[in-house]
């Protein structure tokens, strides 16, 4: 399956995002934030493209926490095996959120990069929901999983991409990132009972700092 999701559906949501990445608590620094951020969104040219490629995975596996599908080791999840039962359905996805790579100057490229990841977030947001409304009642659907979550490897993302159809929205693979860099690769879980899953949090992190610009910078 394909979703394409409208600019307006996208920008209902898109500022609680970008403010939740600028890391401002204050409401009147978030207040002046958002006038210079929104200035520079008019004026930077970014092409906001919001799309989705999304596969139920046809059989799947969870062993010591590693997602194998269809006989493909697609990597630790993060799982434990006591929860793995409770997997009902798996879905590989592949999303996009437009073309967020400009070259005008420093402040502005930023500012793009920030709209840029808010919309990627916005995105996961609604493919959730997409998977939401077609399952059954009651069904939950999981945060989503995926190479450079929590210390999962990028070794995986070329066949999981493949896996999902990156190649139906325009999505490809350099060797070493996606294209448009605006994009995301993974997995979303459903249940009927909630998973106990990785908790979202610097301390539980499995990652490398080395990889990480907190963790380099405040560590």
């Amino acid at each position: 399956m394909t979703f394409d999701f409208s600019k307006e559906e996208a920008d209902k949501y898109v500022w609680e995002y970008f403010a939740r990445k600028s890391g401002i608590k204050d409401q009147a620094k978030l207040a002046r934030l958002q006038k210079t951020a929104y200035r520079y969104k008019d004026t930077a040219g970014i092409q906001i493209d919001l799309k989705a490629a999304v596969t139920e995975a046809a059989g799947f596996a969870v062993n010591d926490g590693r997602l194998v599908i269809e006989g493909r080791d697609m990597g630790d999840i993060g799982i434990r095996d006591d929860d793995a039962g409770k997997i009902e359905k798996v879905y590989a996805y592949v999303l996009c959120a437009g073309k967020f790579e400009i070259d005008i100057d420093p402040i502005t490229d930023g500012f793009a990069d920030l709209w840029g990841n808010a919309y990627c977030d916005v995105c996961h947001r609604l493919v959730k929901e997409k998977l939401a409304a077609l399952g059954k009642a009651g069904m939950m659907v999981s945060p989503p999983f995926g190479p450079g979550f929590f210390g999962m490897g990028m070794e995986n993302l070329p066949q999981i991409m493949e896996l999902a159809g990156a190649d139906r929205i325009g999505v490809s693979f350099t060797g070493n990132y996606m294209l448009p860099l605006k994009s995301c690769a993974g997995f979303f879980f459903t249940s009927k009972t909630p998973l106990n899953l990785p908790a979202k949090d610097c301390a539980s992190c499995t990652g490398s700092r080395l990889s990480c610009s907190y963790c380099r910078n405040y560590s």
